[in-house]
């Protein structure tokens, strides 16, 4: 190619960075690793983003949150902090690597300047950084940031975007689970783009009808752009306007409307695909040919067999039992229309996830695991490259078959798909506390909030982690606030009675098992009135739960209480035969809570050996 020589200066230039600066080494290392003209200039505006934005807090003393690159050059030529001619350089890679958005909107031959101009920036920048022992960049620290390809936390904030819900103009409420699934394959196609941050869309749900103004709005959710639309379903016909605004000014950037037969289901994608790649484009966020590539993908050609995914995603986000069970009569209904489309057989896995992890598997199955594993298995076979399906395989090696670094490169596949996907984040957060890496996993699920605030999940996530991590008044303190919310959260209502118990709130943890058994489980075979009944006294409380977790595994079958969480409440009442009893049946039916041992509710066996046998036997470590 004709930039050649421009790429190995970069390869003697790694040589120089790697030790001290694996960020930037990282950026260059993929800049010369592509031939793709748009790629590398993706590349060399990324790595004068990370040298300009460590200069503005090192010269200029503030964070440089929002502010445009061209401006803090400015300002460092201005005040003399950098020298002009490089300042010149920097801005040569600035205004021509932007042209890198749209394929074709520059010649080839003007990656040559690029290429200089930010060799000859870093060169000065290596000078810099060793003159005067000045700090290195926050980013090159490995040991407490992971890379920028996985980190959103690390992304330029100004291309911050939320979705909203958009408006339902048909007569026919009906139409509304449609023009949802139109508004997700939008928001999964911006997640793909490294360059964005894109809300997730539980965060935006709660401004679905609301007036308030566009600024309150992209305030509350800590994002610069909103992107509004509305849509009109009647027949095969559709009409969508979809419209991007800058906040602060509520000045409209972008806006088309589109009115369409749909004779085909790929004319619903191609439309999703082309909103995606307008947004990006009027932000002036690379798209790479990958993410492109995901972007543009079709993922069935049926009809019948997409309208009846959206519906099964439509259930399985309520998350009740009866509403899973509607989801997977949907999700199976999609398979039976289209057996080649990958994310229905995700779905099916999903909703199986949802039964095992949860306890509440439909009494009528005899092989819940067999349809897990075989619904993830087929649509592994069919399209290995969805982000859906690297996540789902992470949580079947992990909470299967716990090979936690088979886990671990599996999300991180997913993020490298799509590095905007929230769930992962709150799974990775999961993950690590399971591995006793407390602070990566309050990092990662912070990352997993910032991405979506409002999600209900995601903040039971954070409270149960700090459970585990032995900070139960603070546990509470975020599941309390949940319940503020939503009242009937599960795992909110799960989690509550052991951070009573590690505080001591006794009567407080008998009436959350009370209300867990009561509103969730088929409890009719239990005499609450009876098990309940005794004194306040310690013994009385241990009595209680010994008395609890004896008639619900006596009575098992029926009420459909996982073995996992009478272990629990055994280790509560401080039964520890009991306790590992439970443990041991649990691990034998690979139960997908086993990685949850590291609850602290457990230390009460901490020394046992057939409890260190079965950490040893899903490797996990003991930290005491």
């Amino acid at each position: 190619m004709i930039w050649t020589a421009e790429k190995r200066e970069f390869e003697f230039l790694i040589e120089t960075l790697k030790d001290n600066f694996p960020g930037l080494c990282k950026e260059i290392r993929s800049l010369i690793q592509t031939e793709d003209p748009n790629v590398i200039m993706l590349y060399s505006r990324r790595s004068l983003e990370l040298i300009v934005t460590h200069l503005c807090e090192t010269e200029l003393q503030r964070p440089r949150k929002t502010e445009p690159l061209k401006g803090i050059m400015d300002k460092l030529n201005s005040e003399e902090k950098v020298p002009s001619n490089i300042v010149a350089s920097m801005h040569g890679v600035n205004t021509l690597s932007t042209y890198g958005t749209h394929p074709k909107d520059f010649e080839p031959e003007q990656v040559k300047p690029v290429l200089n101009n930010l060799s000859i920036v870093i060169k000065w920048y290596l000078k810099y950084c060793n003159a005067e022992e000045k700090s290195m960049p926050v980013e090159v620290n490995s040991k407490t940031e992971s890379s920028r390809s996985t980190d959103p936390g690390l992304l330029p904030p100004e291309k911050s975007i939320a979705v909203l819900p958009f408006k339902n103009d048909s007569n026919d409420d009906e139409n509304t689970y449609f023009i949802n699934g139109i508004l997700e394959e939008i928001l999964t196609n911006l997640q793909s783009i490294r360059e964005l941050r894109v809300l997730s869309r539980t965060s935006v749900e709660q401004y679905r009808n609301q007036t308030k103004p566009i600024p309150e709005i992209a305030r509350e959710l800590g994002v610069n752009y909103i992107v509004e639309g509305s849509a009109q379903k009647y027949g095969n016909h559709i009409r969508l306007r979809v419209q991007l605004i800058m906040a602060a000014k509520e000045r409209h950037l972008w806006a088309k409307s589109y009115q369409e037969e749909i004779k085909e289901v790929k004319d619903i994608f191609f439309i999703q695909s082309q909103i995606a790649e307008a947004i990006a484009g009027e932000l002036n966020a690379a798209i790479t040919p990958q993410e492109k590539k995901h972007i543009e993908k079709v993922p069935t050609d049926v009809m019948e067999a997409y309208d009846a995914y959206i519906l099964g995603r439509h259930n399985w986000r309520k998350f009740t039992p009866g509403d899973l069970e509607i989801a997977l009569e949907y999700f199976n209904t999609a398979v039976e229309k289209d057996n080649n489309f990958a994310l229905a057989w995700i779905g099916i896995h999903d909703v199986w996830f949802g039964f095992l992890q949860l306890g509440f598997t439909p009494p009528s199955e005899k092989d819940p695991f067999g349809k897990y594993m075989q619904s993830l298995a087929k649509a592994q076979e069919l399209d290995s490259s969805l982000a859906e399906v690297h996540y789902s395989m992470a949580n079947m090696v992990g909470m299967v078959h716990w090979d936690w670094q088979a886990c671990e490169r599996e999300y991180m596949k997913a993020l490298e798909i799509r590095p905007n996907f929230s769930d992962v984040y709150a799974a990775l957060a999961n993950l690590y506390v399971t591995l006793g890496r407390s602070d990566e996993s309050v990092k990662y699920v912070k990352i997993a909030l910032q991405l979506d605030p409002y999600n209900i999940f995601n903040r039971v996530i954070f409270g149960c982690n700090q459970m585990h991590n032995r900070q139960p008044e603070d546990a509470i303190k975020i599941l309390e606030s949940v319940l503020k919310t939503d009242n009937n959260n599960f795992l909110c209502r799960n989690a509550l009675p052991i951070c009573y118990h590690a505080t001591g709130r006794c009567r407080d943890s008998l009436n959350g098992w009370r209300l867990l058994v009561t509103e969730f489980y088929n409890h009719s075979q239990l005499d609450l009135d009876s098990i309940f009944d005794d004194d306040d006294s310690p013994e009385g409380y241990s009595r209680i739960l010994n008395r609890l977790a004896d008639d619900i595994f006596a009575n098992q079958e029926t009420v459909r209480f996982d073995v996992f969480n009478i272990a629990i409440i055994y280790a509560c009442a401080g039964n520890k035969d009991k306790t590992i009893e439970m443990l041991q049946k649990a691990y034998e039916k690979h139960n997908p809570n086993v990685p949850f041992l590291v609850n602290p509710v457990f230390d009460i066996i901490i020394d046992e050996p057939d409890y260190i046998d079965l950490r040893n036997k899903v490797n996990l470590p003991i930290n005491k």
